[in-house]
């Protein structure tokens, strides 16, 4: 019973650490590559390598619980800055109606271009096994990142989707929009490349990675005893 208790606690540090990486390598990517662009919408989201790292080694658990965290510490910083957008855009509508579709779009926004990116990240413990056979083979690697992909192409579309039918009514969304026009076929297209420049250099990596990971087994081995 000790032995699980001190177990789980070495996992919960792992992941945080994992999850500091994270953080770190996202705020480095954001005022260098992705030239300060928000996080929701940056180009190069190469930090999701730890998020999907953690259901990797540790279990579908620790991933589900692990990407839920990240992305709620996520939608907490952007749409606190959101908010004073929403303020200042709302302030001279106070019907019911403008308030009903706003909760409404900012739950879409959630799901879309937060919830369903994110969470999706926790697919890769879907593979995971105790004795860490999975670390020898390429396959888990490659249909987790072909299954986040689909998804997160998917959310892009439907955040794409509701940017526009909300653009022509000027709603609060128009602000992601700087420009006076809004153009589909743009978005989608950039949304689509974000997906598959970024899971591609993460599938580098995590094969680089994974060839570390298999040479220190017994180390990783002593994180998978918990009954």
């Amino acid at each position: 019973m000790l032995n699980n208790q001190k177990n789980v606690l070495r996992k919960i540090i792992a992941i945080s650490f994992l999850l500091f990486l994270a953080f770190g390598l996202e705020l480095l990517s954001r005022y260098t590559i992705n030239a300060t662009i928000p996080c929701n919408y940056a180009f190069f989201r190469i930090e999701l390598i730890f998020i999907i790292l953690i259901g990797y080694l540790f279990g579908p658990k620790y991933g589900f619980w692990a990407s839920l965290f990240y992305l709620l510490i996520h939608y907490v910083l952007e749409f606190s800055f959101m908010e004073v957008l929403l303020h200042h855009t709302h302030e001279n509508h106070n019907h019911s109606h403008e308030h009903e579709n706003e909760h409404a779009s900012k739950a879409l926004i959630f799901l879309y271009r937060f919830f369903l990116p994110y969470i999706v990240c926790s697919f890769s413990g879907l593979f995971y096994q105790k004795n860490l056979n999975h670390l020898t083979k390429k396959t888990p690697i490659i249909i987790t990142l072909v299954l986040i992909s689909v998804v997160q192409i998917i959310s892009s579309i439907l955040f794409i989707n509701l940017l526009q039918e909300n653009f022509a009514k000027k709603t609060f969304l128009k602000w992601f929009i700087p420009s006076p026009s809004y153009s589909w076929s743009l978005n989608l297209i950039y949304s689509f490349s974000s997906v598959i420049v970024s899971n591609t250099i993460i599938g580098a990596l995590f094969y680089l990675i994974n060839l570390r990971l298999k040479d220190n087994m017994e180390f990783l081995y002593g994180f998978s005893k918990e009954n």
